[in-house]
């Protein structure tokens, strides 16, 4: 709980609505692309995550689909510092704490509370700050404009998500080393730069 991944749809037009009602913006009308250069990566920014074979050949199909289409595509691998892991995770953990304000938080499941109290803690010692997310947006910006690209195309997961066994009733360490395993993309997360992502599918597990 405590996240909003954004809304499921099935055209470009529907999502850019659900966003705007999202962001308490009014939509904007929409246009066809011209030639987009996309860069591409497959390096997580998840230390020790690396991509299985399906999640990999996703990545590659997408990209050729998007040649196809006429746009460019090539290879263009950010770099993650360890402390922007440390930073989303501090993000995640804070913004459970924030939601959970005016919460009974005695009944809630003992994951979560444990959560929360991580988040407070994160919150308190400022280990959140306006300043991270604005470095890392300026650093996003940077890439972007360096390898000359306008979309990145990176990977959400890194593989197959474990199956349903009652995480409820496991302890959050248990819950937080299932998470890390397979996850590669920290905008599933709060991200700390609140960067303007989406998600498509283009595979199978």
């Amino acid at each position: 709980g405590f996240a909003e991944n954004g809304v499921l749809t099935t055209t470009v037009a529907d999502a850019a609505l659900g966003f705007s009602v999202l962001a308490g913006r009014d939509p904007v009308r929409l246009v066809e692309p011209g030639k987009l250069r996309v860069g591409v990566s497959t390096r997580s920014p998840v230390a020790g995550v690396r991509l299985d074979e399906p999640n990999r050949d996703a990545v590659a199909t997408a990209a050729k689909l998007l040649t196809q289409a006429g746009h460019d595509t090539l290879k263009a691998e950010p770099r993650y510092p360890t402390v922007l892991g440390l930073r989303v995770l501090a993000t995640w953990f804070a913004a459970a704490y924030r939601e959970s304000q005016g919460l009974e938080v005695s009944k809630l499941q003992p994951r979560t509370r444990q959560h929360i109290r991580l988040g407070k803690w994160a919150w308190r010692s400022g280990l959140v700050k306006q300043a991270h997310r604005d470095a890392w947006r300026e650093t996003s910006i940077k890439f972007f404009a360096e390898r000359n690209v306008d979309v990145l195309l990176t990977p959400a997961l890194a593989a197959a998500p474990p199956p349903a066994e009652h995480y409820s009733n496991g302890s959050w360490r248990h819950n937080m080393s299932v998470s890390m395993r397979y996850a590669v993309d920290p905008q599933r997360r709060k991200h700390p730069a609140s960067s303007h992502v989406r998600r498509a599918g283009f595979g199978t597990h």
